[in-house]
């Protein structure tokens, strides 16, 4: 029930919208009403409730195939309750009559009533776990039903702060399972995923073709590349295949699967050339609390792979953009913990952290032949790790004349009348995975004139500032996400045509979330301006937050460089001044430059 209070809420309480799954569920409404000063008003209309099938994550390439029955619901007025009530009946085979489930009790907008009820057999045991205030339980019993039931009354809105980490809910909820535990939820794995073996020829030849590779870790890599390259990223979720993946031999033949299927076969070849491996699933949001919710199979919502080498253990994500370089460097998110679905382990696997790299080097130098003329700049960028892997799926996804817009517009911010001098070009050292990218340009408008008719210009460290994140909430009580592990260094030089007074600088900041150092010397008729970020955690407590935006709006501030000259007329004409200028102001945003 709905009470519109605002002509604002009206397209909101207009508008009943109610998602099924047809493969194993089945709609019905019963009531539908508005209630207007006391008196039910019957809209119940069979014929204008509309079927429509929303794709909502086509863009990643994900099809669940559910339905939407909508229904707008005429002259609906402000003042009015609209209630209705539905029942939809049927539950996923593929969890062979499992119960599980959460209760929500608090909304971003505020609530009157909460009422949950949930009734099972007496006999089914159940697990319940709360967080946050959800109101009183109550159990009863009638014949061989148990019920239980929440009520929470008068509920505020919450609202959240921004820049959350993915792993926390601050609305209280009630989780509810008869999985005993993780062992139990791995026993249900082992059905879903058959791991019998395909007798198809044609994977038959595949991993013939494999085993001709040589070293054993050549094997291992093409396994990986054919999950990661040969088979392109495709779900068709709806039903029993949002959690059974389809048999390895069908995924290879049709190109195309989900995470499951292309983990499923992933496993499947590297077993075949006689590598131990499992898929295992792993949840890319509350994988760090895994081991604080009760166990349920919805816990998860991806699935990698597992398997021994050299007496090592790996995890390799088949969905990432296929991977090069050694296999020991391969980029690994931080998934935390893993319900790996074979019979060698018990529960949930801890996935150690410490092969994801995310590090950029940048160095840009500026030339010129006389102050207050044109300005060439040569930029290189040094990309490892995730990073390399980002940039080579970039340029390799992307027109060159796409890339000279984004590269060209990228310093065009600073810089308005600039022209690229030659085509991007880039390196790919795929036995390092490392990625280098040379830009030249020429500036016409490095040089202005202020109002002390002095020639002025001014360096912004651009690609470090655009990995740094702000919230839009500063007074929080929530924790605060941090991107990491992230490392950037990026050096700027400035090559002056005659010898300048330049002092030496060093600037050191440090938050419980990140590392900061810049310096500044002088040698030679050259500048050199190095910044050194680098973050130490993936969150910050909200009691610290507030002490960590300061100091990102510290290193803000330390980013701009600006140097002058005096004008000839004003004493000693050779006599040159070097001055920093924190010239940017708190709360500006500069994005990254585009290239993922």
């Amino acid at each position: 029930a709905i009470k519109v209070v605002s002509e604002q809420g009206l397209s909101v309480a207009s508008s009943v919208n109610e998602t099924f799954d047809p493969s194993y569920q089945k709609l019905t409404f019963h009531t539908l009403n508005i209630v207007r000063n006391g008196i039910k008003i019957n809209k119940m209309n069979a014929d204008k409730i509309e079927l429509i099938r929303r794709e909502e994550e086509m863009d990643r390439a994900v099809y669940d195939k559910s339905l939407s029955a909508v229904y707008n619901i005429p002259d609906v007025r402000v003042g009015d309750v609209v209630e209705y009530s539905f029942t939809i009946k049927g539950s996923n085979p593929v969890f062979n009559a499992h119960a599980f489930g959460n209760f929500y009790f608090q909304y971003g907008v505020p609530v009157k009533k909460f009422a949950h009820r949930l009734i099972v057999n007496s006999r089914r045991p159940l697990q319940f776990k709360a967080y946050g205030d959800t109101g009183e339980l109550t159990e009863s019993e009638a014949g061989t039903l148990k019920n239980y039931e929440w009520v929470r009354e008068a509920v505020p809105a919450l609202l959240k702060d921004d820049m959350l980490p993915s792993w926390f809910n601050p609305f209280p909820h009630v989780q509810y399972t008869d999985f005993r535990s993780w062992q139990e939820v791995k026993s249900w794995a082992l059905r879903v995923f058959d791991l019998k073996e395909s007798d198809d020829h044609t994977l038959k030849g595949v991993i013939e073709r494999i085993q001709h590779k040589g070293k054993p870790e050549e094997k291992i890599k093409e396994c990986i590349r054919i999950a990661q390259a040969e088979i392109r990223y495709l779900s068709f979720s709806d039903g029993i295949h949002g959690y059974r993946p389809h048999p390895p031999d069908a995924v290879y033949s049709q190109k195309y699967g989900d995470c499951k299927d292309k983990s499923f076969l992933l496993s499947y070849l590297l077993n075949r050339i006689g590598i131990e491996s499992s898929p295992a699933l792993v949840s890319t949001e509350d994988g760090q609390i895994l081991n604080d919710i009760l166990p349920n199979p919805w816990a998860f919502n991806h699935c990698v792979v597992q398997f021994d080498f050299n007496d090592s253990t790996y995890w390799i994500d088949p969905t990432l953009t296929s991977q090069v370089g050694p296999l020991k460097d391969y980029l690994f998110p931080s998934y935390k913990n893993a319900l790996v679905i074979n019979t060698a382990r018990d529960g949930l696997d801890s996935i150690p952290f410490g092969n994801k790299r995310s590090m950029i080097k940048v160095q840009e130098e500026y030339s010129m032949d006389k102050v207050g003329g044109y300005v060439s700049l040569e930029v290189k960028s040094e990309f490892y790790g995730d990073e390399a892997d980002d940039m080579r799926n970039y340029f390799q996804t992307s027109t060159k004349q796409q890339i000279h817009k984004n590269y060209l517009n990228f310093y065009a911010r600073d810089y308005s009348e600039i022209e690229m001098k030659k085509d991007v070009e880039f390196q790919d050292n795929q036995a390092e995975n490392v990625i280098t990218s040379t830009e030249e340009y020429l500036i016409k408008n490095f040089w202005t004139l202020d109002e002390d008719r002095r020639k002025t210009a001014s360096t912004y460290a651009r690609v470090l500032s655009s990995y740094l994140s702000k919230p839009d909430t500063k007074l929080r009580t929530m924790p605060l996400a941090v991107s990491y592990p992230l490392q950037v260094t990026q050096t700027i030089k400035i090559r002056l045509p005659e010898e300048w007074t330049v002092d030496d600088t060093r600037n050191d900041v440090e938050s419980d979330g990140f590392v900061y150092h810049s310096s500044t010397f002088y040698n030679n008729k050259t500048i050199t301006l190095r910044y050194f970020y680098k973050t130490k955690t993936s969150f910050i407590e909200s009691a610290r937050a507030i002490d960590h935006i300061n100091k990102i709006d510290e290193v803000l501030n330390d980013l701009t460089y600006t140097i002058y000259q005096e004008p000839a007329d004003r004493g000693n004409p050779k006599n040159k001044y070097i001055i920093i200028a924190l010239m940017i102001a708190i709360g500006i945003y500069v994005a990254r430059r585009s290239l993922r």
